[in-house]
């Protein structure tokens, strides 16, 4: 039982109350998964038209374009289904081909021209080469053993 002139709780299980707190209250679109990594692929952005359906050029006369897109194909190690998504430049430069990841990512749920229901859309926010988690656990087991 704590004295009288002590707190009920230190800060360290203050926090770890919060964060158990706010593990059982998040959304349930926020996700961890492991993948392996397929194919990177460039999707060059698409020249920009008018109304008419002209190409739209600038003040140096070259045609105006959208710009480049970035997509993902992977596997999911759990399931085995091949999926394809959208991602970042950076992180087109840093995913290695073949490499397995951990993916931390969201589901959003996205309206398309002329839908009227939303479609979801993973997007994935960071990738942590599986191998860094290994070795970290294992180093951390061999300094539990000594």
């Amino acid at each position: 039982m704590a004295k009288q002139n002590q707190p009920l709780t230190t800060p360290e299980q203050e926090q770890r109350a919060r964060e158990i707190y706010n593990a059982l209250n998040q959304s349930n679109d926020l996700f961890e998964q492991r993948i392996k990594v397929i194919k990177t692929k460039k999707i060059e952005g698409k020249a920009k038209t008018d109304k008419d359906g002209n190409p739209i050029i600038d003040d140096f006369g070259e045609i105006q374009k959208w710009e480049d897109s970035y997509a993902l194909t992977y596997v999911a190690m759990n399931t085995g289904g091949e999926h394809t998504t959208r991602i970042t430049q950076q992180q087109f430069l840093e995913l290695q081909e073949g490499e397995i990841y951990i993916a931390n990512g969201k589901i959003e749920y996205r309206l398309y021209k002329d839908n009227y229901n939303s479609t979801p859309v993973i997007v994935f926010d960071k990738f942590v080469p599986a191998i860094e988690l290994f070795v970290t656990a294992m180093l951390k087991f061999e300094g539990l053993k000594a």
